[in-house]
């Protein structure tokens, strides 16, 4: 994550490894600069489906974890206020966000 205002770097997430690529398939933010994702981890070849799928959130770098799952529904990410929503293995899930 970038501040398009300073140009500073916020959050810098790493490759895995030279074997995956990653992509964000969902991406809410809050007006606080909260910001939560779907991240998802995929081979580079299309032998294998996705390798890795998780609910992210951060605010000033620190990247939290809140969910993880290949079950988790890449669709359903959905923000209302500070309370994020999310559907895993068809049922609903809630986090609070700052």
């Amino acid at each position: 994550m970038l501040n398009l205002k300073t140009g500073k770097k916020l959050i810098h997430v790493e490759q895995p490894d030279a074997f995956s690529a990653t992509s964000v398939s969902a991406l809410v933010l809050r007006p606080t600069a909260t910001v939560a994702w779907i991240f998802e981890e995929k081979p580079i070849s299309g032998s294998e489906g996705t390798r890795k799928r998780e609910i992210h959130t951060a605010r000033t770098g620190e990247i939290r974890t809140l969910d993880s799952g290949l079950d988790i529904d890449v669709r359903s990410l959905r923000l209302q206020s500070r309370t994020l929503y999310w559907t895993k293995a068809g049922v609903a899930k809630t986090a609070t966000l700052d």
